[in-house]
């Protein structure tokens, strides 16, 4: 092939490898594209599991504490229960009594209706008639309460088992706010849980996605580098038959030149021997000769 010819067709390899490697930039930065998305989503992916994780774990702790005090909450209220059988035992004992004595009225009252009118004629100016008057209902109250002293003791173990029943309904209902506060927390535990769970699945569907176009244009970026590097293969292979033959027409070229110098100089000496006049071009081939 004549070197015009092997020119043209090296423009022509030379124009189709610079397409080629325009392709396989516009691929590669597709495919890069992709393979970012997929590592930005995978990293989601495992946050989300380990916050996961951590939640479950807190979920099941928060369970566990639930359970904790619906067991305690549970103990608490059976102890009302029985002590409410028990008040109500006790009240019927004091029925009795006062059915069977015929006495009527709780004995603290009394005694604090006594307490508050001497306390009232200690430390409040009044008439005569008015402090007799406070004096005989002292009087009349104690002798009730005399009277009632019979079932005072009845009347103090109610009051007693009573004061237990609210003290055990209190640490219930209080232990029932905690498990109603510790389940809220769990239950939303859980549903981040399930919200999380339900974002990894997404996530896995557009990795998986990210993925399929990283490898779809990883195929096709190693299709064409594979066919640029078979191109430049050839447009090398062109080159350097380009580069041959310009090298023998080089040569050939000095030859000639060569051969012209050689010429040239063999008639300055010629002229030299016959005394005839040098020019400018004699004496420059001449000198070239000797540089030779």
């Amino acid at each position: 092939m004549e070197l015009p010819e092997l020119l043209k067709e090296f423009n022509k390899k030379r124009s189709e490898v610079n397409s080629l490697r325009s392709q396989l930039n516009q691929i590669n930065s597709i495919k890069e594209k992709f393979y970012k998305e997929k590592r930005e989503v995978s990293k989601t992916i495992g946050d989300n599991i380990r916050r996961i994780k951590e939640l479950k774990k807190e979920r099941d702790t928060l369970t566990a504490e639930v359970k904790k005090l619906k067991q305690e909450r549970q103990k608490h209220t059976e102890v009302a229960k029985e002590k409410i059988s028990e008040v109500k035992e006790v009240n019927k004992q004091r029925k009795e009594v006062q059915q069977k004595y015929n006495i009527s009225g709780d004995p603290t009252l009394i005694q604090k209706q006594i307490d508050a009118i001497e306390n009232k004629i200690e430390t409040e100016p009044m008439k005569f008639d008015k402090e007799q008057k406070l004096m005989k209902e002292i009087k009349r109250l104690k002798k009730k309460l005399n009277e009632v002293s019979k079932i005072s003791n009845v009347w103090e173990k109610s009051h007693e088992i009573s004061k237990e029943i609210t003290e055990e309904k209190k640490r219930s209902d209080d232990l029932h706010k905690k498990v109603q506060k510790q389940a809220d927390e769990s239950q939303k535990k859980h549903e981040e849980i399930i919200s999380l769970s339900n974002e990894v699945k997404d996530l896995r569907k557009k990795e998986e996605e990210s993925l399929k176009g990283y490898v779809k244009e990883k195929e096709e970026y190693d299709k064409i580098k594979k066919q640029l590097e078979e191109e430049l293969k050839v447009l090398n292979e062109l080159s350097r038959k380009i580069d041959e033959i310009k090298g023998v027409k080089k040569k050939e070229k000095r030859a000639r030149k060569d051969q012209e110098v050689e010429k040239m100089a063999m008639d300055v000496e010629e002229k030299i021997k016959k005394k005839q006049k040098l020019t400018t071009e004699d004496l420059l081939a001449f000198q070239a000769k000797g540089e030779k």
